[in-house]
């Protein structure tokens, strides 16, 4: 049973040193899938900006149309009672 569980911690051992031994050799792999902007910014991309503002634009007069036809979803669905009309025996106050 020792053996069964040291068996996982044996192999981590293992690519842990495989590892350690081909860092040294390792070349660096240079990928031109993507422009590289050091210390600045990317250009505006006006249709990622227009995008985004009628996105956004979309979702917040989703938002505020339905709390303007449908504010039960905030306040609930009943009518609050007036608490001044409650009596003595209702709120738990012996007479």
């Amino acid at each position: 049973m020792i053996v069964s569980r040291a068996m996982p911690a044996l192999k981590a051992a293992k690519l842990l040193s495989n590892n350690i031994v081909l860092r040294n050799k390792v070349q660096q792999v240079t990928r031109h899938s993507h422009n590289w902007y050091y210390r600045a910014g990317a250009p505006a991309n006006p249709k990622l900006e227009f995008g985004a503002e009628l996105g956004m634009g979309l979702a917040w007069w989703w938002f505020l149309w339905h709390l303007w036809t449908e504010p039960e979803h905030i306040y609930g669905h009943y009518v609050y009672p007036n608490p001044k009309e409650w009596t003595d025996e209702e709120l738990g106050i012996p007479a």
